[in-house]
């Protein structure tokens, strides 16, 4: 459960993110201890080891996700593949956590639409989203 007494570790300048869009792998003992933001160029998520943040090279890694803002973020359970939606909403990318490479690209559908929600399932078999026009996908 949640420490007793937390206290802040650090902070990190993003760019204007007004949804509050930011993801942390979901356990402790992942591949990755990852926390996943916005960057600063649009379009951009950074990558930062939360498990390893008092090393030097602490320093977040940065993949250009889309071409326009991003609207979605999610990473799976082990750490090791996040999903990205922009404000398009036609296509979801999965990437690589650790060689830094997009896996695939999904197309949810040609109009644009408002992701509002990715989810990898436990197994990583699947991928669920939904959007502003009443409709789930499954991958």
């Amino acid at each position: 459960s949640f420490p007793n007494n937390p206290t802040k570790l650090f902070s990190i300048d993003t760019r204007d993110n007004p949804t509050g869009l930011c993801e942390v792998t979901p356990g402790k003992l992942n591949e990755r201890e990852l926390l996943v933001f916005p960057g600063f160029k649009v379009g951009s998520i950074q990558l930062l080891d939360i498990h390893n943040i008092t090393r030097v090279s602490s320093a977040p890694t940065c993949l250009n996700a889309h071409r326009t803002e991003l609207t979605c973020i999610a990473i799976n359970q082990q750490g090791t593949m996040v999903a990205t939606a922009s404000v398009k909403g036609t296509l979801i990318r999965i990437w690589d956590t650790s060689k830094r490479i997009q896996l695939v690209e999904l197309r949810r559908g040609a109009d644009t639409a408002r992701i509002y929600c990715i989810n990898f399932s436990l197994t990583d078999e699947w991928l669920c989203c939904s959007s502003d026009k009443g409709t789930v996908h499954v991958f």
